[in-house]
């Protein structure tokens, strides 16, 4: 691979991740309960994901075919719970809690790839996670504790959801390619983007079932204030709502789609944690609010192991 195209990888991965950063700041403009924001954007993503697609097959004239697989299936299984765990997590823990479990993911990963896909493991990708993972820790060493056990481990489950979607998608996209030629690059992007659409799609059924349900049940408990009374949307509510979806999900899973093909597994999974980081920096645009000492140095630790693993990765 040339070293242009690693490049390549780590930027749009790391792009994907800064999308994604701007959920928490966003979602806190939104006054909706929590399911039904996560509902309303999937819908909105997997519709603007869905219009990409079109463009594409349409003016850009991409030889694009959308046929349903064991790989979008498993995508969009594992985008379902990714959303929905983290979500459950929320509200059953801490966030600070729910954020650190959904990023030790990497672990996860490591161990898929290489005992399950029996992929090659870098030691540097190793001493990377292990790195990032005590500076993740530092980074929520301010925030509140929480011993709900219930939270905690639905929070761990989202992040082997998030390990496997990370996977899924980059398969998913190796097993489209049938050459070398440029079109088929495309033809790969389109399909990692077409099963995240399949994903978006298969939450906003899961989601609208839970969510009525609930409504219907009118009782009382944590899940049922998740999904609120009734529905109800302000215009601030809309416009918050297609920021989520357009640019925070949609746009940022069309650059990992794009950043996929050039990197390995585990490198994907190290660049995502970028999203974490970037977290307290748009509170900080938005609200003022400054970061505590311990998330500043963890921030910096995780920060520092991506370059060195860049610099390495791309001599290697």
């Amino acid at each position: 691979m040339l070293k242009n195209d690693y490049f390549k990888g780590v930027f749009f991965i790391c792009l994907a991740a800064l999308f994604w950063s701007s959920a928490g700041l966003v979602i806190k403009w939104v006054q909706l309960p929590s399911l039904q924001i996560a509902l309303f954007r999937s819908l909105i993503a997997g519709i603007f994901l869905g219009g990409y697609i079109f463009f594409q097959i349409r003016f850009k004239k991409i030889p694009f075919k959308m046929y349903f697989n064991k790989w979008a299936l498993i995508t969009a299984i594992c985008y379902t719970f990714t959303v929905s765990l983290f979500v459950m997590a929320n509200k059953l823990t801490t966030s600070a809690n729910a954020v650190f479990l959904q990023y030790t993911s990497p672990v996860t990963v490591i161990l898929v790839s290489y005992f399950v896909l029996k992929e090659r493991i870098y030691i540097l990708e190793i001493i990377t996670v292990a790195v990032c993972l005590a500076g993740m820790a530092l980074f929520f060493a301010d925030e509140e504790k929480s011993t709900a056990l219930v939270g905690n481990i639905i929070g761990m489950l989202s992040g082997v959801a998030f390990a496997l979607l990370q996977i899924s998608v980059k398969r998913s996209e190796e097993h489209a390619q049938a050459g070398n030629a440029a079109i088929d690059q495309r033809v790969s992007d389109l399909r990692g983007v077409y099963h995240l659409m399949l994903g978006n799609a298969m939450t906003v059924i899961v989601l609208m079932t839970v969510i009525t349900t609930l409504m219907q049940a009118d009782a009382e408990g944590p899940l049922t204030a998740l999904a609120g009374n009734e529905f109800t949307l302000t215009s601030s509510d809309m416009l918050g709502l297609l920021f989520l979806g357009v640019v925070q999900l949609g746009c940022g899973y069309l650059c990992f789609a794009k950043g996929v093909h050039y990197i390995s597994n585990v490198e994907i999974a190290i660049y995502t944690l970028l999203e974490p980081i970037c977290n307290p920096i748009w509170t900080f645009l938005g609200t003022g609010e400054i970061p505590g000492f311990w998330t500043v140095i963890g921030g910096m630790l995780v920060l520092g192991a991506m370059v060195i693993n860049s610099v390495f990765g791309r001599k290697r």
